[in-house]
């Protein structure tokens, strides 16, 4: 009897037992999957029943032409029968992930504007995908698609909805585009590193393709000399300086602005005169990285620089306001990296 009255999500580790429950799933599970002869105690064994219950389920099988019975006298082989009109359906559903990715892809192909890939990653990529399991998603677009986008947006929620019929199971969508992808692939973040080591790309450019997306760029770096270590800390010292000053005047943004070059001008500081070179890049990640390599000196500026970076967005772009209290821990936080550049530079031979 099939459980579809009751079945909210699919378990796609198990696909035909969640499906036919019970002793006759989970033998036909295991007989889908060979083409071998198998004797009931291995088919018991491997489908974990009794030999009891294989002994009551395997006539019917039989019965029905889903699967041959072989005598070999003192017992009998059993061996499933893929031509088999009802055995078709079953291997079928033992295939469905494969089924499902192939129909995932086929959903994206119809999101307005087309994106420039889709992946799936976690359980379902890698093919643990229980029921209580969600679809995770990543979808990219090709950095073209204005934030206001009516279809883009209504047609990720579509995909979402379709993803859902489909499966059954919880969707979850990850958005970015291709200005951001190539940096995010190689950042250390649980998410991406799961997209990097199980993705599957079901629609658009493979992973290795989006991974070279602006990589001249976000690889590059630039030697630097222990003079223009120097430099980058006396412009750290005046951003700093003006940011000081911007505040005293009540002027939050241009202070946090300031606040965020001090920062970052202390970061090619210390990795100049740790490393000898600076990253040239619009990839945050990067320096963040140099930084890491530089020592524990460089560790501590980069947890400072990590929370200034992002303000670099906020006080130079969009509209928001900044409060005082904000440019205020963006001071601090820029305080904190210039000392440290200029300790670090001020022991340079």
């Amino acid at each position: 009897m099939l459980a579809t009255s009751t079945l909210s999500v699919m378990d796609f580790v198990r696909p035909v037992q969640a499906v036919i429950p019970g002793a006759p799933g989970r033998i036909l599970a295991v007989l889908a999957e060979t083409t071998a002869e198998l004797n009931l105690r291995t088919i018991a064994r491997l489908a974990a029943v009794s030999n009891a219950q294989a002994s009551r389920v395997l006539p019917g099988l039989v019965e029905l032409g889903i699967v041959d019975r072989r005598e070999v006298p003192p017992s009998a082989l059993f061996r499933y029968v893929p031509e088999n009109v009802a055995a078709r359906a079953i291997t079928a559903l033992s295939g469905v992930r494969r089924t499902v990715l192939d129909e995932v892809g086929r959903m994206a192909g119809l999101i307005e504007p087309q994106p420039a890939s889709v992946i799936v990653f976690c359980s379902f990529a890698r093919g643990e995908a229980g029921s209580e399991s969600d679809l995770d998603l990543v979808v990219v677009g090709d950095g073209q698609v204005a934030e206001d986008d009516d279809r883009w947006g209504s047609g990720i929620d579509h995909f979402r909805h379709s993803v859902k019929r489909l499966t059954g199971n919880p969707v979850e969508v990850v958005e970015t585009d291709t200005s951001q992808i190539a940096g995010l692939l190689r950042t250390r973040k649980p998410l991406w590193r799961d997209v990097r080591r199980d993705g599957v790309v079901v629609f658009g450019a493979s992973l290795d393709d989006l991974a070279q997306e602006g990589r001249g760029e976000a690889n590059e770096t630039r030697a630097v000399a222990a003079a223009q270590s120097r430099s980058y800390v006396a412009k750290a010292e005046e951003f700093w300086a003006g940011a000081r000053s911007e505040l005293d005047a009540g002027r939050a943004i241009a202070a946090t602005s300031l606040a965020m070059h001090a920062g970052s001008n202390a970061a090619d500081a210390v990795t100049g005169a740790r490393l000898g070179r600076r990253a040239a890049g619009q990839d945050h990640d990067q320096v963040l990285s140099l930084l890491r390599d530089a020592g524990t000196d460089g560790i501590a500026l980069a947890k400072d620089l990590a929370r200034l970076l992002p303000l670099k967005t906020k006080a130079e772009y969009a509209p928001d306001d900044i409060a005082i209290s904000e440019a205020k821990r963006a001071i601090e936080r820029a305080s904190r990296c210039v000392v440290v550049a200029r300790r670090i530079v001020q022991g340079l031979a």
